[in-house]
């Protein structure tokens, strides 16, 4: 899940090719619970390697993230600095019947100008399991195992501070 982007969870499914030949790229049919839910590609498989298959979003998984906090100073003097800080809670809950691993990715912004100082606020955000996702600067990761039922809560904040004579606007980066 990303629920920066959207609440929805999803469901995927990783496996590693055990044979001695390679699986060869093409299209697959994707069952879930014995039901066929659609069709998919992979790319070739090596020996050995490991390949994710999606299959859709996941309704018994549900995902709330909201923004706990937002605080900003305003400068009092010229060539002072300006300050926000941000922090946002995300709440994951298991609704199946059985234990589910779910992992949940997020970002702390980052900045292209050292005028610009982003840094996490670690008192107020859960110790991340994978930094660097993907090696993506800034994207963060928690993955846990969910019982059935299970509820947890995941907590992210940061602190900017630039200076006060500039302007700070949030764009994403081309992919």
């Amino acid at each position: 899940a990303v629920p920066l982007l959207d609440e929805t969870g999803f469901l995927e499914a990783r496996f590693t090719n055990e044979d001695e030949v390679p699986l060869l790229a093409g299209e697959v049919n994707i069952f879930r619970d014995g039901v066929y839910t659609g069709a998919g590609r992979i790319n070739m498989v090596a020996p050995g390697d490991a390949t994710d298959l999606g299959f859709g979003p996941d309704s018994s998984v549900k995902i709330t993230r909201i923004p706990v906090k937002r605080k900003e100073n305003e400068p009092s003097w010229l060539g002072s600095t300006k300050q926000e800080a941000r922090e946002f809670k995300t709440i994951v809950k298991n609704l199946h019947d059985f234990p589910i691993k779910i992992t949940v990715q997020d970002r702390i912004p980052i900045s292209e100008n050292s005028a610009i100082i982003i840094e996490p606020n670690n008192a107020a955000t859960t110790p991340p399991t994978e930094k660097n996702v993907g090696d993506k600067r800034g994207v963060v990761a928690w993955s846990y195992d969910y019982a059935p039922g299970e509820t947890k809560d995941i907590k992210l904040g940061y602190k900017m501070k630039w200076p006060a004579d500039r302007e700070v606007n949030f764009e994403s980066l081309p992919k």
